[in-house]
């Protein structure tokens, strides 16, 4: 998600935890970061990583040829959004009869 605020862009960028932390300042990462995220999803729940930057464009006419490579990168990190999907009681029937 792009937002265009005068010659400044607010970037808003989403991904898995391992694809975000390739993308985002180390510094801005948690020291137990990629500890958190590995059990996280071994205990089956689903990640959604965030980060967010800010682009200042060099000239007004600049927006349009922005390249993504060059506003994703260099990111705070934000947070993770956690999902479990947890089977309902009756889906293993249901698949049965599927």
């Amino acid at each position: 998600v792009i937002i265009s605020h005068g010659n400044k862009m607010l970037v808003y960028v989403k991904g898995s935890p391992e694809a975000i932390a390739k993308l985002c300042v180390p510094s801005s990462l948690p020291p137990n970061f990629h500890e958190k995220t590995r059990q996280s999803a071994r205990n089956g729940i689903y990640q959604l990583a965030m980060a967010t930057s800010t682009y200042t464009f060099k000239t007004a006419n600049s927006v349009n040829e922005v390249k993504r490579e060059d506003i994703e990168k260099e990111l705070n990190f934000a947070g993770v959004i956690n999902f479990q999907n947890s089977m309902k009681e009756d889906s293993p029937q249901v698949i049965q009869e599927l």
